[in-house]
């Protein structure tokens, strides 16, 4: 089977690289440290994709509003800071492992979701480049003999 016809969905993951919108700032950066991403998708409790929040942004968020304490931090729900989630990248099930490779590398991530359908986002788990990157090494970096 060659590498265009192998799809996302042979390689999604179900791990859990997203906060709910229920969850604190510290859950978030918590998550981040834990999977090593700098953005991470934020869900509604029936894990329907809401958007994205990145390091930097959360950064300056906690900068401008929270004024570093700590306690707030520990109990400020995502969703209480009123602002607009970043519009989620995603992935679809059937999208062929070319195109998925094309957008991670063009939006530098590392882990992106794959959601069921476009209008719902429904999260069905996540795909990491490094799952794929033997897949694509066979195909990118074989040199003829």
């Amino acid at each position: 089977m060659g590498l265009t016809k192998r799809i996302v969905k042979e390689y999604t993951r179900e791990d859990s690289v997203f906060v709910c919108e229920n969850d604190t700032i510290y859950d978030i950066f918590e998550k981040m440290k834990l999977f090593n991403v700098e953005d991470i998708p934020i869900t509604n409790k029936e894990s329907y994709l809401l958007g994205y929040i990145n390091k930097t942004k959360l950064k300056r968020i906690l900068k401008d509003r929270l004024k570093q304490n700590l306690s707030i931090i520990r109990n400020t729900q995502i969703k209480d800071l009123a602002y607009q989630y970043d519009y989620p990248i995603v992935l679809y099930p059937g999208m062929s492992l070319d195109e998925a490779y094309e957008t991670m590398k063009c939006f530098k991530n590392k882990c992106l979701p794959v959601v069921e359908v476009p209008w719902k986002k429904k999260l069905i788990g996540f795909l990491w480049l490094e799952d794929i990157s033997y897949t694509l090494k066979q195909r990118y970096f074989k040199i003829p003999v």
